[in-house]
């Protein structure tokens, strides 16, 4: 299943690059619907490829979380 996920992903990729090479770069006011297209396939990929358990993405979204709770630990020891 995560094979055909990748592939899909890839395939959308392509379709979006087939899109660029054939009509040219979206205008402005396209370019809210072309980011999200070949954004969310992108991080698919990412997401499906990588290894399960910690990866780069949920240690640093860790980190941030730690970070934000040592400063609340601190503001409430100042009270």
């Amino acid at each position: 299943m995560k094979y055909l996920a990748t592939i899909a992903n890839l395939v959308l990729l392509g379709i979006v690059i087939w899109f660029f090479a054939t009509k040219g770069p979206p205008t402005k006011e396209d370019w809210l619907f072309v980011i999200p297209m070949i954004l969310a396939p992108v991080l698919s990929i990412i997401v499906i490829l990588s290894p399960k358990g910690e990866n780069w993405l949920s240690l640093y979204l860790k980190r941030k979380a730690l970070e934000e709770k040592l400063k609340i630990d601190q503001l409430s020891k100042k009270e």
